[in-house]
Parts: structure tokens; sequence; C-alpha cells
């Protein structure tokens, strides 16, 4: 791959910056665009951000505080150092890498099987724990959106060396996103609300919440719009069109279906 020329490489498996570095020294001067799938994780490398979660205000910066130690969040922290490593890279030769921050990617045949775990146990009418309630924002990114933002990033001018959001323009809670998909299920769901602090002391098996979040965490796509024209698909329709797949798929239970004795027995505790 590296003796031709390419219009456009996404690498979407980078994890340590030597990785970036080599891919920089082979693919320079033979790509016109190069188009890094990163991770919103990269603003948990440093300290808490806070909302919205803007692209020049937290990593790197004065705001930001000091990077984690490695094994302190290896994900977030290897996948800054290999953004910089592009960074360098288009600094040093022009080398035409764009970074893209994506939040938690959701759609049909989710490998992690995050989505399918609450749309399982949706569709079982619960109980379903919300941890402190499912209240807090996020901002999801649908499937078909993130292929669409990599070519528009492959092809938008004047973009090389930024570091870009890439979410849904709607934030959606934990507790939205339950009452939307039991809605389009057709299903009816006990919800348990339980504070984090006594799921926290209680051994709660968070894979089987994995939407559950301490805090907000709302990514700022204005960049995005700005330098892309970016537009994602409304969660209500995204929700609708993942609960369609799933009723029309086989009913295999997600792994973390495991989880889900302990989830019942905690909820009837609490209750």
């Amino acid at each position: 791959m590296a003796r031709s020329d390419w219009d456009l490489v996404v690498d979407n498996i980078a994890y340590r910056p030597e990785e970036a570095l080599l891919a920089a020294r082979l693919f320079s001067g033979r790509v016109r665009r190069w188009v890094f799938i990163s991770t919103a994780s990269v603003y948990h490398a440093f300290s808490s951000p806070g909302e919205p979660v803007l692209e020049e205000s937290w990593p790197g910066s004065p705001a930001a505080g000091p990077l984690k130690p490695v094994d302190a969040f290896p994900y977030g922290v290897l996948k800054w150092e290999c953004e910089q490593a592009y960074r360098r890279a288009f600094g040093e030769n022009g080398f035409p890498a764009v970074m893209l921050r994506f939040p938690i990617v959701t759609g049909p045949d989710d490998p992690t099987g995050r989505c399918q775990s609450y749309l399982w146990r949706i569709a079982r009418g619960g109980p379903l724990i919300l941890p402190d309630g499912g209240r807090h924002a996020w901002r999801f990114l649908w499937f078909a959106d993130a292929a669409r933002a990599i070519l528009e990033a492959g092809e938008a001018p004047g973009i090389e060396g930024e570091a870009i959001n890439v979410a849904d323009l709607e934030t959606v809670s934990l507790e939205q996103w339950v009452r939307e998909a039991s809605a389009a299920l057709g299903a009816t769901v006990k919800t348990v609300e339980i504070p984090m602090a006594w799921l926290d002391a209680r051994g709660f098996p968070y894979e089987a919440s994995p939407y559950a979040s301490p805090a907000p965490f709302a990514l700022s796509v204005e960049k995005a719009r700005r330098l892309l024209g970016w537009k994602s698909t409304p969660v209500r329709d995204w929700i609708g069109e993942l609960c369609a797949w799933y009723r029309e798929k086989e009913r295999v239970p997600p792994k973390n279906a495991v989880y889900w004795e302990k989830e019942k027995e905690l909820a009837a505790f609490y209750g």
C-alpha cells in the first residue's frame, strides 16, 4: 500500500504513537487525505471536561491539566498521543492528517453489544436499572453518520492538521433513550432509578448498563458544522431504525445478558 498513491486512507486502528509515526513516514507524499479515527475519550486523558466539550479547550490546553499516566487510562492517553504524532507530521512535512473524535457509535450488529443489551431487557419488560436516574445528557453517533463523516473529512478543503468532534447534533440521556426505544419496540419496561454511589457499594456490573455515566458528556459539534457542514440523523429516527432492526433479527442474548440476574437482584433489593 505504501508503494501506491491514494486519494483517501482511513486509519481506524492506530493505537500507539509509534504506529502513527510509521504510517506518516510510509505514506508521506502518497496520500491526498489521511483520516484518523480518534475518540472522545481523549478528553478524559486529562482532567474532567466541562460542557460543551470543545476541541481547543481541553487536550493540550493549560485548562486541561497534565496528561494522565498511560496505565491510568490507556485508551484515551494513547489515542491522544497518536493524534499528537499525526499533528507533528503535519507540522513538519505537511502530512495531510485529519483527526475525527467519535463518541459512542451505535447501530445494528454493534459488536460491543451495548445497544443490544438495553433492547434485549426492554423487550422483556425489565427491570432495567437507570444509574443516577439516567439523566445525564450524551451525544451519540449513528453508524451511517460516522461513515458519512469520514467521506466528508476526506473531501473538505483546508482541514489538514485539525481535530474535529463528530457526534449527533442532539443530546439524549439514557432515560430518554430507554423511553424512545420502549415506544419504538411497543414495549412497557420497568425502570428503577438507583444512585450510582449505592450501586458502586454493592458491586453493580456496569457492563449491564454501558451507557450509564456519572456526569454529562456532550461534545461540541460547532467545529464540524463549520468545517464539514455537519448534519446528523435525528435521534428519534435512528433509535426507530435500530429498534426495527432488532425486531427483525434473531433474539440472541447479548454477551452482557449474563449480568441481568445481578441487576434484577439489586433492583428488587433497592425497591
